[in-house]
């Protein structure tokens, strides 16, 4: 069975990474390769610079400026599962809740880790640290809107979906260490390649999901808001990990 990489949050992963060096303890993926490691300082600030590019596209829609305007901080709300009252089964809010639950995750956890370990991140401005914020507070629930599963495959393969929906510069630097770790790990598999070409394209025709009103979409039922914002079901990735 496949397991988890522990790919909690990809920003998350690379500055501990980063942090964890200095003390000489620094082990993983990317710290086996001394030249990732010291491409690490200017990955950062170039994540800085797209990030910002981002940020002013996402302004440039009416969605983005309506999201900016309520500044909503999702963790807030997205632990509180007694406050959003009772889902529906088969919505958003239930599947998303269930997925916390069986994987024994927190959205406050992350959040504080986050705050703790991406310090890089805290002299930004307030408007654009809400905008990372936000990146960072659905990435669980991508999992649930994609149908990715937190195994080897699933995790890369949501982050080239990431990818393909125009985000950050450390999101697609470990989705490219992820992909050719996986083909040394998971030999024999030869289906790798069609699940995150497919991932990329789903990312890149599916709506723009982060400036999605979410905390009502977690009301909708899944299937309508998959079709809703043409998130096709990843067919290749099913076959990869039940071939």
């Amino acid at each position: 069975m496949l397991k988890s990489i522990g790919c909690a949050w990809p920003h998350l992963e690379l500055f501990k990474l980063w942090n964890l060096q200095f003390k000489g303890r620094a082990d993983g993926l990317l710290s086996r390769n001394r030249f990732i490691r010291h491409q690490i300082p200017r990955l950062l600030a170039e994540d800085i610079r797209e990030v910002r590019k981002q940020f002013r596209r996402f302004l440039q829609t009416p969605e983005g400026r309506a999201r900016l305007i309520q500044r909503r901080y999702l963790s807030d709300f997205l632990d509180n599962h007694a406050g959003f009252g009772e889902f529906k089964p088969g919505s958003v809010g239930a599947a998303y809740i269930e997925f916390m639950r069986t994987e024994s995750l927190s959205a406050h956890d992350l959040t504080w880790h986050a705050e703790h370990n991406c310090k890089q991140y805290h002299d930004l401005d307030e408007d654009l640290q809400w905008f990372i914020a936000r990146q960072r507070d659905i990435y669980d629930l991508l999992y649930v809107l994609t149908g990715y599963q937190r195994n080897p495959i699933g995790e890369t393969a949501l982050l080239v979906f990431m990818t393909g929906q125009g985000t950050s510069s450390v999101i697609k630097y470990l989705s490219i260490l992820r992909f050719f770790n996986l083909r040394k790990t998971c030999k024999g598999n030869t289906g790798l390649i069609d699940v995150y070409s497919e991932a990329y394209q789903n990312g890149q025709r599916a709506a723009h999901i982060i400036g999605q009103d979410i905390l009502n979409l977690l009301y909708e039922p899944l299937d309508e808001v998959r079709q809703q914002l043409n998130i096709q079901a990843p067919v290749d990735y099913y076959d990869a990990i039940e071939g």
